[in-house]
């Protein structure tokens, strides 16, 4: 009947777009591996922070360079390892206190486990809900 034959379209309809969420769900996997492969990979330090300034994640070159494995530097908050008050002070109010300016670029000594002092360019990148350095 032509109403059994309807339900067969949908039915045919509902299988090709699940078939079709299933491909895509893949593809998303597959970009998220490349995309943290590259992460880890990358020698540049990348860290990315929450809006506190706190460590969510750091890829291999920043844990080495900073000494912590990855778990240990889950949590710290970037500006600690500016080893200058003063600096920290004004890298803080440069990033929380600026409207609408989401970039900022810093030169500071930064302090790794060892103790040992790096002075280091880098970048903040602020959007909403994180800040990538």
């Amino acid at each position: 009947t032509a109403d059994q034959i309807n339900t067969l379209k949908l039915l045919a309809k509902q299988v090709i777009n699940l078939l079709e969420l299933r491909k895509n769900k893949v593809e998303l996997e597959q970009k998220q591996i490349e995309l943290e492969k590259y992460f880890n990979q990358n020698t540049d330090l990348v860290i990315i922070c929450d809006n506190d300034g706190k460590i969510i994640k750091a890829n291999q070159s920043s844990c080495k360079f900073f000494g912590h494995t990855k778990l240990e530097i889950v949590g710290l908050e970037i500006f600690n390892f500016i080893t200058n008050k003063s600096e920290r002070e004004l890298a803080l109010k440069r990033i929380y206190e600026s409207d609408g300016i989401s970039r900022f670029h810093f030169n500071n000594y930064m302090e790794n486990a060892k103790g040992s002092k790096h002075l280091i360019q880098w970048e903040a990148n602020r959007n909403q809900d994180t800040i990538l350095f």
